[in-house]
């Protein structure tokens, strides 16, 4: 506990799912947070259950992939604390279901904005600010940017393809930004995660654009697959000092942030190493999480 002490994080898209989880877990680990959505009862109740848990956190309700909110989150970070620390973009939506020809193409651009156009300008909003406190305080910053990514981007795309195309931009989104402000010591790097989340739970109702997806969505929320809590060690792993220097690399939920550390100076010297094409690295085993969801699954099938 504690290893965010001091720091200031943004977390989009925290009204639920997977951005919650990792908003109370870095309000855990002592960090102060900025709550961000679209839906401002459900920003109200992630404060709500921050502050119950003793931890500090306000809400800041509105669409990131407008530069104007964009902006309105960083500076209420900063108006109240002074300063941007860490930046996580989670905010995303699923995108139309439909067969090339039938699809709602306001909608299909409306998923590249939210999910491509929202980290971007976030990451530009807060980067500023990174830079600004290195200035004030004489020292080279140590900013965090944590893209939400997903296996969606780099496996087939027959459905879900406007949440494909956007996962798989935000992908290289990341490393170019990562590249840019690497000589300023701002870490930009995604995670893969995998989970039950709300938008899984309403692709599973969705029989009427796409039944097999709607059936496939139905037997992953039933399959007892990992929870948005079960992705947030390595979240917290990328927020802290302990991954200093580790930038423009992509990770998976299930890694053991343990074997992270051992292995840390290796990553930063092989530049090959978990980047976007996913390059193995020996030594990274399965978090406890992980091991548990795969006990999870042998258990099932034995019955």
């Amino acid at each position: 506990m504690g290893q965010l002490k001091g720091k200031v994080a943004i977390v989009t898209g925290s009204g639920g799912g997977i951005g919650r989880a990792v908003a109370q877990a870095y309000a855990r680990e002592g960090a102060v947070v900025v709550i961000n959505g679209r839906t401002a009862a459900n920003v109200e109740e992630t404060v709500d259950l921050i502050k119950s848990a003793n931890g500090e956190a306000i809400g800041v309700v509105g669409d990131v992939a407008e530069q104007g909110v964009a902006e309105r989150v960083v500076n209420a970070a900063v108006d109240k604390w002074g300063a941007v620390d860490v930046l996580v973009n989670n905010a995303a939506i699923g995108g139309p279901v439909a067969p090339l020809g039938k699809e709602d193409v306001t909608e299909w651009w409306k998923t590249q904005e939210i999910n491509i156009l929202g980290p971007f300008l976030m990451t530009r909003a807060a980067a500023a600010v990174m830079r600004r406190k290195s200035h004030t305080a004489g020292v080279a910053p140590r900013g965090k940017v944590i893209d939400v990514s997903s296996g969606a981007g780099r496996g087939w795309a027959g459905d879900l393809l406007p949440y494909r195309v956007s996962k798989a931009g935000l992908l290289r989104l990341s490393n170019g930004i990562a590249t840019q402000l690497q000589p300023e010591g701002i870490d930009v790097n995604t995670v893969d995660v995998f989970a039950t989340t709300p938008m899984v739970i309403a692709f599973g109702k969705a029989d009427d654009q796409d039944p097999a997806l709607a059936a496939r969505m139905r037997k992953r929320v039933l399959s007892q697959e990992p929870t948005p809590a079960d992705n947030t060690p390595v979240f917290v792993w990328l927020a802290s000092s302990r991954s200093d220097g580790v930038t423009g690399r992509n990770f998976g939920w299930n890694m053991n942030v343990e074997d992270l550390d051992r292995v840390k100076l290796k990553l930063v010297a092989d530049t090959r190493a978990l980047r976007i094409e996913m390059v193995p690295m020996e030594g990274i085993g399965l978090s406890p999480e992980a091991r548990a969801h795969q006990d999870r699954i042998v258990a099932m099938a034995k019955k």
